[in-house]
């Protein structure tokens, strides 16, 4: 029985990932929370910032190890129909 054949993936190939993260939505949250912390300067929005940081931040590096292009796959599955039928419409007439 042969063996598996082993290719190895260049540094080229990777995701670019961010802390763990795709790189948009790791820049999107660290906007958000710079604008909260830093635009905002309210106790209640310095304390909010944190929190969607140190909550957010392990979510979206579960999607980068799931998926590194998790949110581009699920954009193009929502343009997606939710039934394609079998065949085509009854009232489809051929022209030659």
């Amino acid at each position: 029985m042969s063996r598996l054949r082993r290719s190895p993936i260049f540094k080229f190939n990777r995701a670019n990932l961010v802390l763990g993260a795709e790189r948009e939505l790791a820049y999107l949250l660290g906007l958000l929370t710079i604008v909260l912390i830093f635009a905002l300067q309210n106790s209640y929005t310095l304390v909010l910032g944190i929190v969607l940081w140190f909550s957010l931040m392990p979510l979206l590096r579960m999607m980068g190890e799931a998926d590194p292009q998790m949110s581009k796959t699920f954009k193009r599955y929502t343009k997606y129909q939710k039934y394609y039928p079998a065949h085509s419409p009854k009232n489809y007439s051929r022209k030659h």
